[in-house]
């Protein structure tokens, strides 16, 4: 019967810190701190790009430059007369070569994430019941990520003269790809008025964290 108890209590008390996700928040910068940003017609776009694993696991709980996940903090601003209209599709990643990668969905991500996972150990290690704990525990951690991520990424939005929206964009970098410092983030937002496209393109190598380390080219890109 102890042992049975001390057993549940390893179990308990792993399961809930190896096997959990705690949403953070985030507050809204204003576009002027961004780390980059350009205006074409009243429309301007500032990005700030999360890469470092410190950043965001503080911020995702995750490393995503390790599971090929590019994280952008997309603010848009409104500073013309007329109303504006920005969609999460209009958003693109352009690579060079004209190749182009939309952004992912929330759930993709997390997907990609949980990927990573794995109940294998609790059931070598615990059986039956490792297994069914580690099971349960991962299930709430991917419910609970899923939905930080979800409220997180940019919504299509419609923005009045002086308003703001605010979110992030993830990409999912193709595996070939071996840097990002000649990629630009593109996006073309719509004039309600006359339904003119509004075109903004922010090169991401000039924020200087897209540097390919020479000594190690044969690894995986290097955001």
């Amino acid at each position: 019967m102890r042992r049975i108890m001390t057993v549940t209590l390893i179990l308990a008390y792993f399961t809930v810190s190896c096997a959990s996700y705690t949403a953070k928040s985030l507050a809204t910068p204003a576009i002027e701190s961004s780390a980059a940003s350009r205006e074409e017609q009243g429309l301007r776009v500032g990005v700030n790009p999360y890469v470092e694993a410190e950043k965001t696991k503080q911020i995702f709980d995750a490393d995503l430059k390790q599971a090929l996940v590019l994280a952008l903090e997309v603010l848009v601003s409104n500073n013309g007369p007329r109303r504006l209209t920005v969609r999460k599709s209009d958003f693109i990643l352009r690579l060079p070569a004209g190749r182009e990668v939309a952004p992912a969905r929330a759930e993709e991500v997390a997907a990609r994430l949980e990927s990573f996972g794995g109940v294998v150990g609790w059931t070598i290690a615990f059986g039956l019941v490792g297994l069914l704990a580690s099971s349960m525990a991962k299930n709430n951690a991917d419910t609970a990520r899923r939905a930080d991520f979800g409220g997180k990424e940019f919504h299509d939005a419609t923005v009045f003269s002086g308003e703001a929206a605010h979110g992030f964009l993830f990409f999912l970098i193709p595996d070939d790809v071996r840097d990002l410092k000649n990629a630009s983030l593109v996006v073309k937002g719509t004039d309600d008025v006359n339904a003119a496209r509004i075109s903004v393109e922010i090169p991401l190598g000039d924020l200087g964290v897209w540097q390919v380390r020479e000594t190690q080219t044969t690894e995986r890109p290097n955001f």
